[in-house]
C-alpha cells in the first residue's frame, strides 16, 4: 500500500469527498490527480473504500479510516513536540525585580536573534538559584548577592 495515497483517503474521508479534500490538503493537488491515486489505492487493496455521490464509506473504506485515523490526526501534535525537543533552551534564574524591571529588553532582543529558543524563567533567591544551578536545572542565574556564594 502506498503511504501517499493513504494519507489522501484519509483527508478524502475527513473532509467528506474529494473535491472538499483537494481544498483542505496541506500542499498542492488538483482533483484529478487526488481521484487517479485514491482508484489506484483501491486497484492495490481490491475494494471500493467509498461511494462517490453521496459520500459514504464502504465497510472497508470504514475500516481503513479507522486504522489510518489515530496516525494522521496525531501526526502534527507529534512533529511539533519532536521539534520542542530539539530547539535551543535557556533557562534563567533571577530575582523577581530582575525578572519584572532588566530582563525583558535582553529577552526581546534574544527573541529577535534566536526566534527558536525555548525560554524558562524561574523566581528565586540566591540560594535557590545556586541550588539549581549545581543541580543543572538552570543554565544561568542572575540575583542580588545577599552573601558570598558558596565554593562550586
Amino acid at each position: 500500500m502506498n503511504l501517499h495515497h493513504l494519507e489522501l483517503f484519509y483527508y478524502v474521508c475527513r473532509h467528506g469527498g474529494i473535491s472538499r479534500a483537494v481544498r483542505h490538503m496541506p500542499y498542492g493537488i488538483q482533483q484529478p490527480a487526488m481521484s487517479s491515486q485514491i482508484l489506484a489505492l483501491e486497484q492495490d487493496l481490491g475494494a471500493k473504500l467509498f461511494e462517490r455521490q453521496p459520500f459514504r464509506l464502504t465497510a472497508e473504506g470504514q475500516e481503513l479510516y479507522e486504522f489510518a485515523r489515530p496516525f494522521f490526526d496525531n501526526a502534527d501534535a507529534v512533529a511539533e513536540r519532536i521539534r520542542q525537543k530539539n530547539a535551543p533552551k535557556l533557562r534563567i534564574g533571577a530575582a523577581e525585580i530582575v525578572l519584572r524591571d532588566h530582563l525583558p529588553a535582553v529577552l526581546q532582543q534574544v527573541r529577535r536573534e534566536f526566534p527558536d529558543v525555548r525560554l524558562t524563567l524561574r523566581n528565586g533567591y540566591q540560594a535557590e538559584l545556586e541550588a539549581w544551578l549545581l543541580a543543572g536545572e538552570c543554565d544561568f542565574g542572575i540575583t542580588t548577592m545577599d552573601e558570598k556564594p558558596r565554593a562550586g
